[in-house]
């Protein structure tokens, strides 16, 4: 080979080398010297199948680039045993619980089973909360949403708690923030739904003292199972009258919503499975009045400190009304666990 010959083999191999890492997202680095060898190699099996099928120079470079950023591709592909990042790992580990019954890769139907409703067919009338918090007690993130200090793991356990869940309890201020939308069908729950006598989606329940609510929302318009709204005998009448053209809408309470009488009502309506999803305001307000059977808890490995950087408040998981017993004892039935994640459940 000609020197001349030699200095253009190397300019056209870092030539499409280079842009071959460029069309490859993600590639490992390969250095000035290996991305000229790729470039070469390329350039000359391109060169081959290209002047064998009379092809233009375009139809030649094209092929030389491809050639190359498949010989990146494989380059850049990580190693079967390599260690995956963080946020990977966390999605491909599986739950396994502690406490009581130690074991690893919780299945869909071993995390129904862990969370069972206590009573089984008989549908015992049972209330559960279900919050996320990080380690210092903290229920929410520094945006105001939970999402900040949530995970895939707590996400999948949270839809296997709605999965047989008679009724959803929210107050309207998370149902605000978090955008509720209604409940979904699903096919791994619609048989035991209709064999334990459900309706094919929990319910949504939204307790809202001044009707606050927008009910050109999906959570009104879209519902597969009605949307329930309790509300108090001091709301505005026509503001109830409006809800009442999306929802069914229960009176429960004088000023404030009485939550023993809004629990009661969604009983009789055969909804005695209840899971309630805050705010901390309204768990506050059922654990006080004595109507939490269990807390199931998500504690999420961060930390959030005494103030947010904005300077406004870290509500805690239950806030607002007096717990007169405090502190009251609650017992430890069982714990799961995730990359860091612990999912706890205490009963009353």
């Amino acid at each position: 080979m000609q020197m001349g010959g030699f200095f253009s083999a190397i300019l056209i191999g870092l030539i499409i080398g280079a842009v071959a890492r460029i069309v490859v997202p993600n590639s490992q680095p390969l250095g000035c010297f290996l991305t000229m060898l790729v470039g070469i190699v390329a350039a000359a099996i391109g060169a081959a199948v290209g002047n064998a099928q009379n092809w233009n120079f375009w139809l030649v470079f094209a092929l030389q680039v491809v050639i190359a950023a498949i010989i990146v591709a494989i380059f850049s592909a990580p190693a079967l045993d390599a260690d995956p990042p963080r946020g990977a790992r966390a999605r491909i580990r599986r739950v396994r619980m502690l406490l009581p019954d130690p074991h690893d890769d919780l299945s869909d139907a071993d995390l129904d089973a862990a969370y069972a409703w206590p009573g089984g067919d008989s549908r015992l009338p049972w209330l559960r909360a279900n919050m996320v918090s990080t380690v210092d007690g903290a229920a929410r993130s520094p945006d105001g949403l939970s999402a900040g200090i949530s995970s895939d793991a707590d996400r999948r356990v949270f839809g296997r708690l709605r999965g047989l869940a008679d009724v959803v309890l929210a107050g309207a201020g998370t149902v605000r923030q978090e955008g509720y939308r209604p409940a979904q069908v699903k096919a791994d729950f619609v048989d035991r739904r209709r064999a334990a006598g459900q309706a094919p989606v929990p319910v949504i329940a939204v307790l809202s003292r001044s009707l606050g609510l927008d009910l050109t929302s999906s959570l009104f318009t879209e519902a597969t199972e009605r949307t329930i709204v309790i509300t108090t005998r001091s709301s505005d009448a026509d503001a109830r009258a409006r809800t009442a053209e999306v929802a069914d809408v229960i009176v429960a309470g004088d000023d404030d919503v009485d939550v023993v009488a809004a629990v009661a009502a969604l009983r009789e309506r055969g909804l005695a499975r209840v899971h309630a999803e805050g705010g901390p305001t309204l768990l506050g307000e059922l654990a006080a009045r004595g109507l939490l059977d269990e807390l199931l808890l998500t504690v999420s490995p961060v930390l959030a400190g005494g103030v947010y950087a904005d300077r406004s408040e870290v509500h805690r998981i239950l806030a607002g009304s007096v717990l007169d017993d405090a502190p009251r004892p609650v017992r430890l039935h069982h714990v799961l666990e995730d990359d860091g994640t612990l999912f706890l459940s205490y009963r009353a």
